[in-house]
């Protein structure tokens, strides 16, 4: 790991008050409208955490899940930390390089060993500003109802700031405060979504069939996409091959040819993600450090081609789940938007769809490490593993009351 490459946080007061006080014009800009409400005691239960350390891991459907949690934070009058992919600050033609930093966010090299963010989040845990926001899944999923397996840095990183904190004789405990962040339409988005079925269906050479309900088509183009990917990369099947074998070994596919090109090294005992954060990385030092791969200097089209064949891989995950979760007979213009959604942003790069939306968000129950530490220290990766899973858990839980909530018009 190159420490010239990591990002640390700034924090910059002034920059943090202008962007709390621009956020709901921004939001409206570029959303057309946002309203966003915290459900039940949640504000009254997160006060309890008033000085407390704190890890808030909330989860990740959407690109504006991070704008969100801002707002969240301007709402409790709080300043939060945020780890950040690294590739995040060189978007927006390096104005996110610039401002990110100010506002709390410092890099992590995801698919490395990266000590610098491992010991900056230490660090920040121990001095205890501000809480810290970590997305524990690591990617987006990009439905609302589906939390993906979590990243195991998020609890381990925040036992090494226990053991610090016991090495250095110094009281206190660290918390993991799960948040749940659920998107719902907040205006009719059937022209919208039959513009974008049309294209849709146009880009898999679809013709639309008689008496097909909106599920109905999002479903045959979700196959469509997956049989053309099928095809794209050499990945051969028998009828008899379900559902979720064929997605992983599209994923595999996906990921063999691009570490193929880029000469990384898979390990098939890692977990897809952690694979494809590898491979991300590695494209990040091709497209913005110039990096070579032995011999070969990637022109910037092909890295974007690597990149775009990375992220399929990526969102197959969602795609997976998208199918064999649901009961297509019974699904909400909300369900069909994220599919439909997805499938544009796949197909085309960007999204038509533009509807405002009302965010909700739960605040969850806090998980005091402390109240793990001694098995933490007589197996460590078990105790990891099964924090984990409740994290996950929660956050799969309280998204469901959130649904509940909307539905009976009780938040």
């Amino acid at each position: 790991m190159r420490n010239r490459r990591y990002i640390s946080p700034k924090g910059t007061r002034a920059i943090i008050d202008l962007a709390k006080l621009a956020w709901p014009l921004m939001m409206r800009l570029k959303h057309g409208g946002i309203k966003l409400r915290i459900v039940g005691d949640g504000l009254q239960r997160f006060q309890l955490l008033k000085n407390e350390r704190v890890v808030i891991c909330p989860n990740h459907s959407s690109d504006d899940d991070a704008e969100v949690i801002f707002g969240l934070s301007r709402i409790l009058k709080e300043d939060f930390y945020f780890l950040t992919a690294h590739e995040i600050f060189h978007g927006n033609h390096g104005l996110n390089r610039l401002f990110l930093p100010r506002l709390g966010c410092y890099s992590i090299e995801r698919g490395t060993n990266d000590v610098s963010a491992y010991r900056t989040t230490r660090d920040l845990l121990v001095a205890n500003q501000h809480k810290l926001v970590v997305f524990p899944e690591g990617e987006i999923s990009h439905f609302n109802e589906f939390v993906m397996p979590l990243e195991r840095g998020v609890v381990q990183m925040s036992f090494a700031a226990m053991n610090h904190l016991r090495s250095i004789n110094t009281p206190g405990n660290i918390s993991i405060l799960p948040i749940a962040i659920r998107y719902f339409l907040s205006e009719d988005a059937s022209e919208q979504l039959e513009n974008a079925m049309d294209r849709i269906e146009k880009k898999l050479e679809l013709f639309r069939l008689e008496n097909q309900t909106s599920a109905d088509r999002v479903r045959r183009s979700l196959l469509q996409f997956v049989s053309t990917l099928e095809r794209r990369f050499d990945v051969l099947l028998s009828s008899a091959t379900d559902f979720a074998t064929r997605m992983t070994r599209l994923r595999w596919a996906i990921l063999k040819r691009v570490a193929s090109r880029l000469n990384v090294k898979l390990n098939e005992n890692e977990s897809q993600i952690e694979c494809a954060h590898r491979i991300k990385s590695q494209l990040c030092d091709c497209f913005y450090h110039h990096e070579s791969v032995g011999a070969v200097q990637f022109t910037v089209a092909e890295l974007k081609s690597l990149y775009k064949e990375l992220c399929f891989a990526i969102d197959l995950i969602a795609v997976e789940h998208s199918l064999l979760a649901r009961n297509y007979d019974a699904v909400s213009q909300d369900d069909i938007y994220e599919v439909v959604e997805l499938l544009e942003t796949a197909l085309f790069k960007n999204a038509t769809l533009d509807c405002s939306k009302l965010i909700l968000i739960a605040i969850g129950e806090p998980l005091c490490l402390g109240d793990y530490y001694d098995q933490y220290t007589v197996d460590r990766r078990a105790t990891v593993k099964a924090i984990d899973e409740k994290i996950r858990t929660q956050l799969t839980s309280i998204i469901s009351d959130l649904t509940q909530a909307y539905l009976r018009q009780t938040y």
